[in-house]
């Protein structure tokens, strides 16, 4: 899969492309790219996504609090590289960019990226201020130069619909297990370790603080989690990860930390990046009595982790 940015262009007439953000990258991208990449054997052309460096609405809709997205940037580039995509266009979305007609666009894509082609989702739009029925824009595409086609409505059995706003919401909530149901894998955190108060070490429970650098990435609800934790050389701990304000051991309870307890590890991890797949949600985040009623929950917690990711690799 190659990267194409603003300042390069692909071979005229060489590509079939379909357009979004495509945050989380779900089973509902899959299915699209799925029918992109068939698309494109048939048709004799190479497959590539158009996306962008910034969330629309971040850029349309700025505020204090932007929207919480599912994947970075770096995220998404890696997840589409499994995929079969020949090619992301990775454009910057600017006021100016967001300004542009669907024609307009249309032919940006044609002439600059070799666009001959472009699937469109099943309820997608594009464009500033235009008319976005199917027939619309294949009657642009007609007037430019691309053959514009719609991709079929994604059937699943699931009775919740497969988005990036439900699966935010449902991570909001700690529901990990049906947004991973959703995304069709578990939902992830990266980070640097960072040096905590050693709180946790104290109890019998040293637990690695993880500081993830985009402020706009979705942390999910306070609380406690089962996990697996993979550190920067790929090794894999079944891992105990709470989320919150520490309430027993901090009466301040001002900055949210994430935690993660990995069982069965011993050494020192700070400075390095650490990958949480969030798995179960164990409980809410509570303030106990004591700090021994503390750690007999945590004793408990860890047990229950380890039974839960057991049963997980048994299952693959």
């Amino acid at each position: 899969m190659t990267i194409i940015g603003e300042n390069n262009s692909l071979p005229a007439g060489s590509v079939i492309a379909t357009i979004g953000s495509f945050d989380g990258v779900h089973r509902g991208h899959h299915f699209v790219f799925s029918h992109l990449t068939r698309q494109a054997r048939r048709r004799g052309l190479q497959s590539a996504v158009v996306t962008f460096h910034e969330h629309p609405q971040h850029v349309l809709r700025p505020t204090d609090n932007p929207l919480p997205l599912l994947t970075t940037t770096d995220e998404k580039l890696a997840l589409l590289r499994d995929t079969g995509i020949d090619h992301v266009i990775l454009l910057h979305f600017t006021p100016s960019l967001a300004a542009l007609s669907a024609a307009e666009f249309m032919q940006l894509l044609h002439s600059r990226y070799g666009v001959a082609a472009l699937l469109t989702g099943y309820n997608h739009h594009f464009g500033h201020g235009s008319d976005d029925s199917r027939e619309n824009y294949a009657a642009i595409g007609r007037q430019v130069g691309v053959d514009v086609i719609q991709a079929p409505e994604f059937q699943d059995e699931s009775s919740l619909k497969i988005s990036s706003s439900n699966i935010r919401r449902l991570l909001l909530q700690g529901n990990v297990t049906q947004a991973a149901s959703l995304l069709g894998r578990h939902y992830a955190l990266t980070g640097t370790v960072e040096p905590g108060q050693h709180l946790g070490a104290t109890l019998g429970f040293p637990t690695a603080n993880v500081a993830v650098a985009d402020a706009t990435k979705l942390i999910p609800a306070h609380g406690a989690y089962a996990a697996i934790a993979t550190t920067d050389t790929g090794t894999e701990y079944a891992a105990m990860v709470n989320i919150g304000v520490r309430p027993t051991v901090d009466d301040r309870g001002e900055r949210v930390s994430i935690e993660a307890h990995l069982i069965h590890f011993s050494g020192d991890i700070y400075g390095r990046q650490l990958t949480v797949r969030f798995v179960e949600r164990l409980r809410d985040e509570v303030k106990f009595s004591s700090v021994e009623r503390l750690t007999e929950q945590l004793g408990f917690d860890r047990r229950h982790t380890e039974l839960i990711i057991q049963k997980l690799k048994a299952s693959t």
